[in-house]
């Protein structure tokens, strides 16, 4: 379900007229790189599964290892916006 979310965040934040759909109406392909908001997503968060600790089954929930500081301050740098799963 999360990658789900991901996906749909993602396809909103590009959400405009396809490109094929732009050049029947004759509007440069120049204009089109300025509709959009250009998102990015990644391996930006590492996280390790906490797994089974004392007989208490943690299921899916872990702990952030490393946050790739670097690479999400580049995408914001290019005026990206950056998104961020809850997976890791």
């Amino acid at each position: 379900a999360a990658g789900k979310n991901t996906v749909k965040v993602l396809a909103q934040l590009s959400k405009d007229p396809p490109v094929l759909q732009l050049r029947r109406q004759g509007i440069p392909d120049r204009l089109h790189k300025n509709v959009s908001v250009r998102a990015a997503s990644g391996n930006f968060v590492f996280a390790k599964r906490r797994g089974v600790v004392d007989g208490v089954d943690f299921l899916e929930t872990g702990e952030v290892r490393f946050v790739d500081t670097q690479a999400i301050m580049d995408q914001l740098n290019l005026n990206n916006v950056v998104v961020v799963s809850n997976l890791g």
